[in-house]
Formats: structure tokens, sequence, C-alpha cells
């Protein structure tokens, strides 16, 4: 017999509940609260950092963690030929269908708050705390800065294990360098090649050597080829995203795109 989330009482819950049990749900009370990342349609970067901070919420008050999907279609992506097509399916273990689905059905009749602050908080019965926005703050890591550790940790598990083999194979980058075009041609601020330019003429001239530089990015060679023609510069070999935002975090200096 099939039921509608609207239509299901607690009753018929606990026994959904209990026919489930052997996928060993974490846990089998629905009047029990949980934390609930809704993935943004957003780039790779923006998804973890609202993972991170539903993870770090969910571990310090001790409710479990409940995922959606991380994949989405980046149709933009797709319509402007970018190099790389911002699809994720297949980078992280997911809970399985029928786990989200149980705690899916569990949010109706159950409170909901949006964007709790992440630090102890005395959880209410029955309530679902999500997470889903990107920009709470102007300092995006204040709240989970001292779980640094921590979230590297988990980020680390939660990869399949076919990218936690790679990571021992990335590089560390001396100079490393993102270029961020894509969808920022569409109205974004868009950062000049000259500064990346003059960034990597200042710390050769700085450093007095001729440093190497690693470029991510999601342009073409073409329209960064006065950045390629400096000497020394070449892009990033090609990756899954996950790997390359880890790789390039490795860099022992950072120069970034605005707004990115």
């Amino acid at each position: 017999r099939e039921y509608t989330a609207q239509s299901m009482t607690d009753k018929q819950i606990i026994f959904f509940n209990e026919v489930v049990s052997d996928y060993k749900i974490l846990d089998k009370s629905i009047y029990n609260s949980y934390a609930y990342v809704k993935i943004p349609n957003t780039g790779l970067g923006n998804k973890i950092l609202v993972w991170a901070r539903a993870f770090v919420f969910s571990h310090i008050n001790g409710i479990p963690l409940v995922t959606s999907s991380w994949s989405h279609i980046a149709w933009g992506a797709i319509v402007r030929n970018e190099r790389k097509k911002r699809w994720y399916g297949g980078y992280f273990k997911q809970d399985n269908f029928l786990y989200r689905s149980v705690y899916y059905l569990r949010q109706y009749g159950f409170a909901k708050v949006t964007e709790p602050p992440v630090k102890k908080n005395s959880i209410i019965p029955k309530t679902v705390y999500e997470f889903s926005q990107m920009f709470t703050r102007r300092d995006l890591f204040y709240e989970i800065r001292p779980y640094r550790d921590l979230i590297i940790n988990a980020l680390f598990n939660l990869l399949q294990s076919r990218l936690q083999k790679k990571l021992y194979l990335l590089e560390s980058p001396f100079i490393g360098i993102h270029i961020r075009r894509g969808d920022f041609k569409m109205g974004s601020i868009i950062t000049p090649l000259s500064f990346f330019r003059d960034s990597i003429k200042w710390i050769r001239s700085i450093l007095n050597k001729d440093c190497p530089v690693t470029v991510y990015t999601d342009a073409s060679r073409k329209e960064i080829a006065n950045i390629l023609e400096l000497g020394n510069v070449h892009l990033s070999k090609p990756k899954e995203h996950i790997l390359d935002i880890i790789e390039l975090s490795r860099s022992k200096i950072l120069i970034t795109s605005a707004g990115s």
C-alpha cells in the first residue's frame, strides 16, 4: 500500500521505520531531532561550506546528520561549453535513498529551524535543523574554524574510496592561482588578468626567483594566454573538481579571484 507524506500518521511512520530497520537507520524514534543539509545548487566550494556548518552543528549537539543529493545539473556550464561541467555526482558517499526518504518523511509534523547558530543548543524534540544558505555572515568560517581538523577528517571520510586514494598523488603548488571565468562572465565581478600577471611578477621579484605557477581555471587556454606566456606557468592536470580544490588549498602562495 502506498502513502503520501501528508497522509502518513505517526503510527504508519513508526511501522515504516520498523520495516527498514535492517538498513541501520541511525535513529528509529520519530521523536528525535536531526540536522538536514539541503545542498544548494551552486559551486562545489559553497556546497562544502554549507555541509561543514551542518556537520559541526550535528556533531556538537549529538544529533543525526542527513544530507540531500550532492548532484545537480549545471545547465549554464553546459550551455557555455565550459572546460568543467560542474557535475559532482560520484564524489561523495551518499546516504542511501531509503535512509534519506525516511528522514524526508519525518519532517512532516516536525518543527523547522533554519540556519541555527553553530554552537551547543538546547535541542527541541521533533525538530529539523536545516542548513542551506551559503552566506550567513561576512566571515564565512568564524563558527566552524575551531573545528578545522574535525572537518578535514570528516570530508576525507565522505569522499569515495577511489578519490581518497588519489589524494596521495596530489601536488603542493608553490603559487596556486584560481582564475574564475565561466558564469562570472555573465554579470559577476571578473578579476582582470592583469591582476594575476602583476601578482606573479611581484612575488617573483620579492623572492628573486622564477617561482612555478599552477593555474586552476574554467577558462580556455586562449582566454588566459597572456598568463601562460609568462613562463614556468602551467595549467593544473585534469582531475575531479574536489581534488582541484584540495590541491589548490595546499599552495604555499594562493592568488584567488574576487567573489569566488
